[in-house]
């Protein structure tokens, strides 16, 4: 909460700087791609990854992790207009979350050109003794499990705060934006219908996927 101005950018600066390639490498390797791909090894550094025509398909990078606010979410909207960006609302104490996440990556393999998806952390409760650092390893783990391929932001804002500015009832949520930068529809508890068979909310399956695959189908403006 209390960083620099101009450290929080650098490091926006950072996880923008590594999108293409986190989203690119969740599928097979693009037959155009150069032959040589610098992917984000971390919030501070990259590695490089070599081949050639002749060579498998790129490995799955590792996701890029920066610590951050909902400001450098819209930041990252900002960043990809052209593209639909999908942003997943998490903890890893959350366990439908956790659950659901791995359909984050399906989501970035269905067409890496045109989808753009990102990960907010809000493990971080604003204890003094648990600072938002401190839940680095927890969440790094995690998205190792679910094979995370695209840009995660830890927040180094209270998860209450960040509940309020977005009046969020709960997580998991996951924001989808059209190419245009604008909000097409937010998934949340708001839509559980008791009267429903449906023991959840929503679902990437069954809610998110179709959505995204709707809005790829249209034509450009």
């Amino acid at each position: 909460m209390h960083r620099k101005v101009s450290d929080r950018w650098r490091m926006v600066l950072v996880l923008l700087a590594g999108l293409g390639a986190a989203a690119a490498g969740c599928g097979p390797a693009d037959q155009e791609t150069a032959s040589r791909r610098t992917l984000p090894a971390g919030p501070n550094e990259t590695a490089d990854v070599h081949r050639d025509d002749s060579s498998e398909p790129a490995a799955v990078p590792e996701p890029s992790l920066a610590m951050g606010t909902w400001d450098d979410v819209t930041a990252f909207v900002e960043a990809n207009r052209g593209r639909i960006v999908v942003v997943d609302i998490w903890s890893t104490s959350c366990l439908p979350c956790v659950r659901e996440l791995p359909h984050l990556a399906t989501l970035q393999k269905l067409d890496s050109e045109r989808i753009a998806c990102l990960a907010f952390d809000v493990d971080y409760t604003g204890s003094r003794e648990r600072p938002p650092e401190s839940f680095r390893d927890r969440v790094e783990t995690v998205l190792e499990k679910v094979q995370a391929c695209y840009p995660v932001i830890l927040s180094v804002t209270p998860a209450d705060e960040v509940f309020r500015r977005l009046e969020l009832p709960s997580i998991p949520a996951v924001c989808v934006y059209g190419p245009d930068g604008r909000l097409v529809q937010r998934f949340d508890a708001s839509l559980y219908d008791p009267d429903s068979d449906r023991e959840e909310a929503f679902t990437y399956e069954d809610d998110i996927i179709p959505l995204v695959q709707n809005l790829l189908s249209r034509p450009p403006d």
